[in-house]
């Protein structure tokens, strides 16, 4: 989108943004803007879904939605100050799971485990299908080395999503928790990092311990940012 058409979609924002409205119009328009922050926001036009979310606000200081949008948007590159949107969105609804899930993750990649671990099983109290919270829920317990309910967890996720890597995960959860013993690796490449972290067991179960760094140094190489590998959980 050029700057013309960015220029005339924010003054039309704007120009709309007048008050002495009747209460259910304000919060009409209200979730007007909401919906056009989100929209935005899926085509990562940061400024325009800020302003929505914004103007949203505007109309209906206590739309959770918008306080969400916001929190959202600055989930990555502020921390902490999605953390405050998040505990507005809290306030306004306690039982929203995408804002308890968001901020579980976030005191997650902090290293705050015992913050990470109260808001994730919050929102799983209202509602215990979300994968999101299931997997964060996984790896907190993972790094916290709580093996028999990682594969408890673990096994919830491979229920809810089927796919490579949650197969990885959960044979990762199923050998460390003693319920397999050493598995030898499929002939494919590992295709998440508890592929490779399966790969290294065995290698260390057979005695090759030269191989078995080798390939953690593989998947530092691309896999380093991830909290798994920051944990050093394979040491």
């Amino acid at each position: 989108m050029d700057f013309l058409s960015k220029s005339i979609i924010i003054f039309s924002l704007t120009v709309t943004g007048c008050s002495g409205l009747l209460p259910q119009h304000a919060l009409n328009q209200s979730e007007l803007f909401v919906e056009r922050g989100n929209k935005y926001l899926s085509l990562s036009e940061i400024y325009l879904a800020r302003e929505s979310y914004k103007l949203a606000l505007q109309y209906n200081s206590e739309n959770h939605r918008a306080w969400l949008g916001l929190g959202t948007l600055h989930s990555y590159d502020d921390a902490d100050k999605a953390l405050i949107f998040y505990r507005k969105v809290i306030s306004l609804k306690h039982d929203n799971v995408e804002a308890l899930t968001n901020m579980g993750a976030i005191y997650l990649r902090k290293g705050m485990i015992k913050k990470a671990r109260k808001f994730t099983l919050y929102a799983l109290t209202f509602n215990p299908g979300k994968f999101e919270a299931n997997y964060n829920m996984c790896l907190i317990e993972i790094i916290s080395k709580n093996w028999k309910s990682a594969l408890t967890f673990s096994r919830k996720i491979y229920v809810i999503r089927k796919t490579h890597q949650t197969k990885e995960l959960l044979d990762y959860t199923l050998l460390m928790a003693g319920e397999i013993k050493n598995k030898t690796p499929d002939l494919m490449e590992p295709s998440s990092v508890f592929g490779y972290l399966i790969f290294h067991q065995y290698l260390k179960g057979i005695g090759r311990e030269e191989e078995a760094e080798k390939i953690i140094e593989f998947a530092k190489k691309k896999f380093g940012k991830t909290m798994i590998m920051k944990s050093g959980i394979f040491r």
